[in-house]
């Protein structure tokens, strides 16, 4: 069943992916159209891999009709953890799925010895008035580094401006193979006009 309720609309991969025993996958990029006629506002969005034992993460982008994906990969409109697929915001706040938006499927499987398929979906329940707040996603990461042979605890920093108020609903670390922890520091600087 869906944790976030019977899902006003579902999407699908439109074929299963195969996933080998055995090796290392690249990442999968599948593109699903949707069919909206006007943008929707999604108060709640669930992904269901059918292969959770091979599936590291499911990341899904939102991309206006005729776009391209390019700035819209800043911040995803779902994703899949072990541990976490889905997101149910609060009252008044929704994130916006354009109209004929095309969803980017972004899936990363891990082979575990067994092949298998996987066809990952995707369910979302509507707002039912439009949000006085409009949820974005924003990353922040840092891919430039390299660990030193050796080293049991490498510390790796990034950062993101902010130039607006904005109010935090959740942050969401995320790491590969040798990740340990994380850390999230707000720093305040208050800038005077002249």
């Amino acid at each position: 069943g869906w944790l976030i309720g019977k899902p006003d609309a579902t999407f699908q991969l439109p074929k299963p992916v195969a996933i080998k025993a055995e090796g290392v996958m690249g990442y999968q990029t599948i593109k699903v159209e949707t069919d909206f006629d006007e943008d929707r506002w999604v108060q709640s969005i669930e992904v269901q891999p059918t292969a959770r034992e091979v599936t590291h993460h499911a990341l899904v982008f939102a991309a206006p009709k005729g776009a391209r994906l390019g700035a819209e990969a800043a911040g995803f409109f779902a994703v899949y953890v072990p541990g976490n697929n889905s997101l149910v915001y609060p009252d008044g706040y929704a994130k916006k799925l354009p109209k004929g938006a095309t969803l980017h499927f972004q899936m990363h499987y891990t082979p575990n010895g067994k092949a298998t398929t996987d066809q990952t979906k995707i369910g979302m329940i509507f707002a039912k008035q439009t949000p006085r707040y409009e949820v974005h996603v924003a990353g922040i990461s840092n891919h430039q580094f390299t660990i030193p042979a050796g080293e049991a605890n490498h510390r790796v920093e990034a950062k993101i401006p902010v130039p607006f108020d904005a109010k935090v609903l959740a942050l969401f670390p995320h790491a590969h193979l040798r990740g340990k922890a994380a850390k999230f520091d707000l720093s305040l600087i208050h800038i005077s006009e002249p």
